[in-house]
């Protein structure tokens, strides 16, 4: 079983189903999104068809996320598909009405220190995109600082990509914090992937940590391995018949902290094979086919 069959075979779906073929999917996942999930991957792919995007032009990317429920308290990790400032950019060209920007404006050079490291940065940044409104061409201003809009680690210190690129990353935050300003209607109130490496963000009750590191270990039951043999390619296998089916089969697991454990582990992969597997059958009907390949 080739690559292409072996993910057909785990999203119970073709690649065809998304306009896809083998060359192209070859490039997605050894390119574009190496090392994403396939599920991961295909949710990109329905991003950019949503908003008329060209998926290999990777005007989005795929950010793991931790996930806490502030009702609960319980966590997990997702990925989730953000946009890129290359994706603000041509949204604001689509309207016709952007007529382009200044070079960023830096502020002074200061010294900031982040975890156990001091690094000399630029203060702030200031980007004035323009827009044509009525004839006129008007300025929308944005400044973004440093110390607000960097990414950092656990201990506080820098990440890589701020440490090595201090303007370049400033400047991105800068520039869509710009374009939100001049094309409010059209980008709304979206972040992009570089704005929110490292923050949090609150939706729908639930805190979201943006983070590329891995996920937070937690202790494994006694006998959870053999618990997850038993029952993981049953669920694999249900999900593909959507979320119906993978209810009742989470239901009918042995209640316990492997259950427990297993659902904090695989709910977001089943959920999301589920969810694909619902919108198969909603576009095709009674007549889909929905066998496992």
């Amino acid at each position: 079983m080739n690559a292409v069959a072996q993910v057909e075979s785990q999203l119970g779906l073709s690649i065809k189903d998304y306009d896809l073929d083998e060359s192209m999917w070859s490039a997605l996942t050894s390119s574009i999104f190496p090392g994403a999930k396939p599920e991961s991957i295909i949710m990109a792919v329905e991003y950019a068809k949503a908003r008329n995007l060209d998926i290999m032009k990777k005007p989005c990317h795929i950010v793991p996320m931790h996930v806490k429920d502030s009702k609960t308290g319980q966590s997990q990790w997702r990925d989730v598909i953000m946009p890129s400032i290359t994706e603000h950019r041509i949204t604001a060209t689509r309207t016709n009405q952007y007529a382009g920007q200044d070079a960023p404006v830096f502020g002074p050079m200061v010294d900031i220190k982040f975890g156990n490291v001091v690094h000399t940065v630029p203060e702030s940044c200031t980007v004035t995109v323009y827009r044509i409104i009525h004839g006129d061409k008007v300025p929308f201003c944005h400044t973004e600082y440093f110390e607000e809009a960097c990414a950092t680690v656990k201990d506080g210190g820098l990440n890589s990509m701020w440490t090595k690129r201090k303007r370049g990353q400033l400047a991105k935050c800068a520039e869509a914090g710009a374009l939100r300003k001049a094309f409010p209607e059209e980008i709304g109130n979206e972040y992009t992937v570089e704005e929110m490496q490292g923050k949090e963000i609150t939706v729908g009750g639930s805190e979201l940590f943006a983070d590329t590191q891995k996920a937070i270990g937690s202790s494994v039951p006694t006998d959870y391995q053999e618990f997850e043999d038993e029952f993981l390619s049953h669920l694999q296998n249900e999900a593909q018949y959507g979320s119906n089916r993978l209810q009742e089969a989470y239901i009918a697991l042995p209640k316990g902290d492997c259950k427990k454990h297993f659902w904090t582990t695989h709910s977001v992969a089943l959920k999301q094979v589920a969810e694909l597997a619902d919108q198969a059958l909603s576009h095709q009907g009674e007549t889909y086919d929905h066998s496992p390949a």
